[in-house]
Parts: structure tokens; C-alpha cells; sequence
């Protein structure tokens, strides 16, 4: 079994989500801002995977603990690996009021063969500019070039999309 789990007696130290992963950490999400955050609010953050775990992990996933129903669900989770750390951006799996702060989720990681979800599970808008820049409006001259996109000096890009009030 993994490193850092336990019989999971109580909610402090709840059981192994999936014993194919060799590591976790538990996630703490702490709303500093004046107003509550949506639940699906997504919450990203940057770890050195050596730092945290000791071990160089290149695989993460990302589940919720319900205490009270002592329950797992997998939780989507998007990662990227970029000038030497991770990224990783999971949504909230509820609404986060001011100060409060979130622990149900946990970092896991070392299983062979895990991949990134989907990203557009994770964030609400979500475009890896595979179709090009259809969907958005441009001045300037951007462009995708070997899948990723190229912003020349004074190039701006603005979404098409129409949100709802209370929505970024």
C-alpha cells in the first residue's frame, strides 16, 4: 500500500482512495478572497514533485473525501509539466465561503499510466487552440504555431463567449 495512508480511523487520516497510487498529500484550499467562491471555482497551484514527495512523480490524481458518508470520488484534475514544476488545477467540489478553507481533496500520485482529464472537465472555458482562433477575437496578428499560441507585441485575443452575471 502507499506511503502517507493509514486504516483510515477517522477523517484526519482517511483510508487509500486507490492502492495503485504510492503517494498523497492532502490539499488545503483556503478562500482569501472577500466574496465566496462557486463551487467548479478552479483552483490551480504549482508543487515540485521532488519537494513534496520525494521522488521525482510525473502522474497525479486528484480525489474528495466525504467524511461523513466515509466515501471516495475521483475529482477532475488537469496537470501540465512546465520549467520544472508541475501544474496542477482542480475545481472546487463546493462552494467556499470567506476564510473558510476546504480539505476534502488529496493529491495522488505515482500510478503508472494516469493522465490529465479532459481540461474541459476541469475549467468552465477551456481551448487548447487546436481549431485555431475561430472562437475568439483577435487584433494583431496572433497565431498558433506548433499547437501553442503566439502573441506578437500589442496582439490581443478576447473570447467570443457570453457569460452570466457573477461569471468571469
Amino acid at each position: 500500500s502507499g506511503q502517507g495512508g493509514s486504516a483510515g480511523t477517522s477523517s484526519l487520516d482517511p483510508p487509500w482512495w486507490d492502492a495503485g497510487f504510492t503517494h498523497r498529500a492532502r490539499i488545503f484550499v483556503q478562500n482569501q478572497a472577500a466574496l465566496p467562491l462557486a463551487s467548479s471555482f478552479e483552483v490551480g497551484f504549482g508543487i515540485d514533485p521532488s519537494a513534496t514527495f520525494r521522488a521525482g512523480k510525473t502522474t497525479f490524481a486528484v480525489a474528495r473525501h466525504s467524511p461523513g458518508a466515509q466515501s471516495w470520488g475521483a475529482h477532475p484534475t488537469y496537470y501540465e509539466i512546465a520549467g520544472g514544476k508541475t501544474w496542477l488545477w482542480t475545481p472546487l467540489p463546493a462552494s467556499l465561503n470567506p476564510n473558510d478553507i476546504d480539505s476534502s481533496l488529496f493529491l495522488y500520485t505515482g500510478k503508472p499510466g494516469t493522465t490529465p482529464d479532459d481540461p474541459a472537465s476541469v475549467f468552465l472555458f477551456w481551448d487548447g487552440f487546436d481549431g485555431g482562433l475561430g472562437n475568439w477575437h483577435t487584433q494583431n496578428s496572433p497565431a498558433v504555431a506548433a499547437g501553442e499560441l503566439v502573441m506578437p507585441a500589442y496582439a490581443s485575443i478576447r473570447s467570443e463567449l457570453q457569460w452570466a452575471p457573477g461569471h468571469a
